[in-house]
């Protein structure tokens, strides 16, 4: 899965931060938190792939446009 940015996201990590995705459509009307997206994800909250890395660029869109 390639980026914005041009970094691309490790095929392992991919299913993880698309549990953390689901987690954001599913519940955005609560309050979400990196703690919380982190470890439904199980990766660390300071977890970063070539400075690139976030859930939301992970799916394709910017927070804008996963707040529909």
């Amino acid at each position: 899965m390639a980026l914005r940015g041009g970094g691309a996201v490790p095929a392992d990590l991919v299913p993880r931060l698309r549990l953390a995705r689901d987690r954001i459509d599913r519940d955005y009307r609560s309050d979400l938190d990196l703690d919380g997206l982190a470890a439904v994800a199980g990766i660390s909250k300071f977890y970063r792939n070539a400075g690139q890395c976030s859930v939301l660029q992970a799916g394709g869109e910017g927070p804008r446009g996963s707040a529909r």
